[in-house]
């Protein structure tokens, strides 16, 4: 025998307990019309009902996933942080370092470059601000 899922057993009482209601109404009021007119009537708000509580649940068990979704990177994030991402970071932080040292290596040949053979773009590489008016642009012939 198979088993019955518990939400065809849930819906099945929640009719039955509805059937009850409306029995003991006619029972005490007789007006037979009355319980129609109402039973059409939230017949019809059903599906607002069935709208506003899926919107609801929706939003509710998007935060609920949302939460869940960030407590499980927060956990990657500390278990890459803990040993092996600290040892990263400091051979990227090192890496970074020597990359620096490179690119400086490398501006200072180009204003030696420019100080040598174009002395007026060496003046306007070696400005601290362009848009300096009082800024010039000549070099003096010092050695």
């Amino acid at each position: 025998m198979r088993r019955i899922p518990w939400q065809y057993r849930l819906g099945a009482a929640l009719v039955a307990l509805s059937a009850a209601i409306y029995a003991a109404h006619w029972l005490l009021f007789r007006d037979a019309h009355h319980i129609f007119v109402f039973l059409v009537e939230d017949i019809a708000f059903v599906p607002v009902e069935v709208l506003l509580v899926t919107l609801i649940i929706h939003r509710l068990l998007a935060a609920r996933e949302r939460c869940a979704t960030m407590n499980k990177m927060n956990m990657v994030i500390g278990a890459f942080f803990s040993d092996p991402g600290t040892d990263l970071l400091a051979i990227l932080a090192g890496d970074a370092t020597r990359a620096y040292r490179a690119l400086a290596l490398q501006w200072t040949g180009y204003l030696g470059h420019l100080r040598d053979g174009y002395p007026y773009l060496f003046s306007l590489a070696v400005r601290l601000n362009p848009f300096d008016p009082a800024a010039s642009a000549t070099i003096d012939a010092r050695p």
